[in-house]
């Protein structure tokens, strides 16, 4: 008969080498090589990708082969590494993932890869695309450090990419697609949801994240949600998203040349939005670009910070909208407002707002609706400051052509002993105005350092009425941290009936 414990402790060698075939690490220092003496082969099959999880320590890394990978999830233990060879040709494919109403989700059996984190260690993910019609995509979790690099989410529904609770999130050269574009928002309806289309591009929930040109958009609520978290953004934009491109809602953010563009509006009556900061949130930034909002281009709602070179322009319900908030500032001499609708900034019960060096213009007139009677009034103001002005100060202003009034003071029946206003220079034509004050008491010399020009001059001089004001307040209730400290991400994604 012949001898086969040869041959099993063969195989089992062959095994055990097969195992380590992608584990940095596995050799002793020479460096992996199969038994024929061949260089290993990087893996293309969720049983081999399994199996070299399953046995890679921290430290290691999987390598994973130029072909797609259909899995059912692929969990990356903290500390180990999965990389593939680009995003080109690296692709994994999650499968699709219905959630029921109700149903109570645990991210790792609803993600296309799972990243654990654990103190002490990094877990990553480098070099591949993922496509995903699950409820994650990629989902990082816990309270350790997870690196993402050079991965592209394609999501078909629910969340593209989610950070929960990471010490620290590092992402570099990270793109996020849905499916959404502009010339297909309006088949969404007005009843969809994460089980239905891509809702979220980036999500990250009480996280410590630093994130260099990443992008996000085609999603039908948020192309990057940071809630809660302390996030450090450079280089990236958010682009034809639904609804709202970029929120921070509590915790602070730091934003570097980041854009967010061409923010859409469906069929339903949610705000649009191309930035907005709310709940407490501390934000900064340094050119930060938002155009072609279908709304107000940038909220600020009882947040503070500190904005410089803004530029935000052609969008259609504003450009920069302040109301409830203690401590804001917008400077810099590339601070532009430009060819939006309705109004270049407004500032609605706040107080301690400073905003210098910036140029307002070209804000056109369109009808709003007006009183209980479905009338409508033109409004098309460079600046409005409506409300509670106490430390509030506007200086070294250009405001040029904007179709009703350059600045409007409305003190709502208060009255101020100084002027919010210094050094502003204000032109127009026809019959714009120029700096009106109403609705309250102000100092006789409280425009003696504005500038008039063009015909402002003398309509200002004629004007004896007072400009009607639309009472409206942005809406910031999404999402509900009452809901996402209850239920976590989960509340994002589940339908709830």
């Amino acid at each position: 008969m012949r001898d086969t414990s040869m041959l099993r402790n063969s195989t089992a060698a062959l095994h055990v080498t097969l195992l380590c075939i992608a584990l940095v690490g596995c050799d002793d220092g020479g460096g992996i090589m199969l038994p024929d003496g061949s260089l290993p082969e990087p893996l293309c099959t969720q049983e081999d990708i399994m199996a070299a999880l399953a046995a890679a320590e921290a430290g290691d890394t999987v390598e994973l082969g130029a072909c797609r990978i259909e899995v059912t999830s692929l969990p990356v233990p903290a500390g180990v590494n999965v990389e593939g060879q680009g995003i080109d040709l690296t692709v994994i494919v999650a499968p699709n993932m219905i959630v029921a109403p109700n149903m109570i989700v645990a991210p790792n059996m609803v993600s296309g890869v799972h990243l654990t984190a654990s103190a002490g260690l990094t877990t990553g993910l480098r070099d591949v695309t993922v496509e995903s019609p699950s409820v994650f995509g990629v989902y990082a979790e816990g309270p350790g450090s997870v690196s993402i690099e050079r991965v592209r989410v394609n999501a078909t529904a629910g969340i593209a990419m989610a950070i929960d609770g990471a010490l620290d999130a590092t992402l570099r050269d990270v793109e996020l697609s849905g499916p959404v574009t502009v010339d297909n928002v309006t088949a969404l309806g007005t009843d969809y949801d994460s089980t239905s289309t891509a809702t979220i591009g980036l999500v990250s929930l009480g996280a410590e994240a630093n994130l260099r040109d990443v992008s996000a958009h085609g999603f039908a609520r948020h192309g990057v949600l940071l809630v809660e978290s302390d996030t450090t953004w450079t280089g990236g934009r958010v682009y034809e998203n639904v609804s709202n491109g970029l929120m921070v809602s509590g915790g602070q953010a730091s934003l570097t040349s980041v854009a967010a563009e061409n923010t859409l509006s469906g069929l339903t009556l949610d705000p649009i939005y191309g930035a907005v900061f709310s709940a407490a949130a501390m934000v900064t930034s340094n050119g930060l670009a938002v155009s072609d909002t279908s709304g107000i281009g940038v909220v600020v709602a009882s947040a503070t910070g500190q904005h410089t070179d803004l530029v935000s322009e052609r969008n259609s319900t504003a450009a920069v909208w302040v109301q409830d908030s203690d401590g804001l500032t917008i400077d810099g001499a590339a601070t532009r407002l430009a060819d939006n609708q309705f109004a270049g900034l407004v500032i609605a019960d706040s107080t301690n707002v400073v905003v210098t060096d910036a140029t307002i213009s070209g804000t056109r007139e369109v009808p709003r609706p007006f009183g209980d009677r479905g009338g409508s009034i033109r409004v098309g103001d460079g600046v409005q400051l409506l409300g509670s002005i106490t430390g509030t100060r506007l200086a070294a202003l250009t405001l040029t052509n904007n179709e009703r009034v350059g600045f409007l003071l409305d003190l709502a029946g208060g009255s101020t002993a100084t002027s919010p206003i210094e050094n502003v220079t204000v032109d127009g034509s026809g019959d714009a105005l120029g700096a009106i004050a109403q609705n309250g008491m102000v100092p006789a010399d409280w425009d003696g350092t504005v500038t008039r020009s063009g015909a402002t001059l003398a309509n200002d001089a004629a004007f004896a009425s007072t400009l009607s004001i639309v009472e409206m307040r942005a809406a910031t209730s999404f999402p509900s941290l009452t809901e996402l400290a209850a239920e976590g991400l989960a509340s994002l994604v589940v339908p709830r009936e």
